[in-house]
């Protein structure tokens, strides 16, 4: 069972074996790759043959070994035209080392899945008539190179922590010791132990009449925990405004090759702002309610990825329904205090389980050479 350090604890709930399960995928996925490999090998045509058959063989060889064939799906991922062209120069420098005078060739390299062209290139654009009457079938050769690619990937986290400090915050739940602003604090800085300096980013906004960036995206994490530590809670509960302010900073920060992810906690009802309804009215209103709608809408098509968790015994103290609609990756309900270090946990370990991916293809090398008699 594979478990996951958090906060000095050891987890092993399910969702911490998602590693493993994705390592079990990756074997089958590298079965089939030889399985489709060797199919591949018996169903591609080798036309001409001879020295030229040779010399096509080593090349690939030399491209394989060289990692150019991970390079080129590296650039075509990132869409860098100017990186492809670099490429292209390099691939053409090595052919023209390894072919004797006189050779021309045309190379391509595809995906034997999608059908995808990753790169082609050729220098028998400058053959002329004369030139091509000279060619018998005897002296050209295409030969197709099937080569299995498994890429292991590991993304980065970028992470905001959505904290309530409304005044009930500061209440204490039937049988904890503590309030709940002290429960979702610890928690809270148990979640961000578990996430990796190196690689991940975490932020924290708050909100009471007013939602505060405290701290924006950095993977200093004991600035983060010392932010998280001096949170106060009073006032009221203004939803939208938490989700705004983690909006513009992932806006502002946004890192493109990150998962992006909020976190949302709340004990209460969304009832700031609330323009239309007197000052002291602690119910849900729909105006605060429709920001809140708004802002979560927004972070959805953006692509971030959102948590929510409800406090308290009584669910009628929070609007769970809006809770379950605005999340994407999961709704939990901590009854008391008590619960929220291990709700956090789980939360953290599922994003890291969606850091590892593993891609897969069958990449083709379509090889043609010819030269004069």
């Amino acid at each position: 069972m594979l478990g996951l350090t958090c906060g000095g604890d050891y987890m092993t709930d399910k969702r911490g074996q998602m590693r493993v399960i994705e390592a079990m995928i990756a074997c089958i996925i590298l079965i089939f790759g030889i399985y489709m490999t060797s199919y591949f090998s018996n169903i591609l045509v080798i036309e001409g043959g001879g020295e030229l058959q040779t010399i096509s063989e080593s090349i690939a060889k030399v491209i394989e070994n060289q990692g150019l064939i991970k390079k080129v799906i590296q650039v075509i991922e990132k869409e860098d035209a100017l990186e492809k062209e670099r490429l292209k120069s390099e691939l053409k420098s090595l052919l023209e080392s390894l072919l004797p005078p006189e050779t021309f060739y045309a190379i391509s390299i595809s995906s034997g899945i999608t059908g995808q062209n990753f790169i082609s290139l050729t220098n028998m654009a400058g053959m002329n008539e004369t030139l091509m009457e000279k060619i018998s079938l005897q002296q050209m050769v295409t030969v197709s190179f099937p080569v299995t690619i498994v890429q292991y990937k590991e993304s980065k986290l970028d992470v905001i922590l959505i904290i309530d400090r409304s005044g009930s915050m500061n209440e204490k739940e039937p049988g904890d010791p503590y309030t709940k602003i002290y429960y979702a604090k610890e928690a809270a800085k148990t979640f961000v132990d578990c996430m990796n300096a190196s690689r991940d980013r975490v932020g924290l906004v708050s909100f009471s009449d007013w939602a505060t960036l405290d701290c924006g995206l950095t993977n200093d994490f004991n600035l983060v925990k010392n932010k998280i530590s001096g949170l106060v809670a009073s006032g009221y509960t203004n939803m939208g405004e938490a989700v705004k302010k983690a909006n513009d900073e992932f806006a502002a920060h946004n890192r493109t090759d990150a998962i992006l992810a909020i976190v949302f906690l709340t004990d209460g009802l969304a009832n700031r702002p609330c323009p239309h309804y007197p000052k002291h009215v602690y119910t849900t209103c729909p105006y605060a309610k429709s920001y809140v709608l708004n802002e979560t809408q927004k972070a959805k098509s953006n692509g971030i990825i959102i948590y929510t968790i409800g406090l308290g015994a009584d669910t009628r103290s929070f609007d769970e329904e809006l809770l379950k609609e605005i999340q994407t990756n999961g709704y939990y309900y901590a009854p008391s205090g008590t619960k929220l270090k291990e709700i956090y946990e789980t939360i953290a370990k599922d994003l890291l389980s969606l850091t590892f991916s593993v891609d897969y293809d069958i990449v083709i090398i379509t090889l043609t050479l010819a030269r004069s008699k």
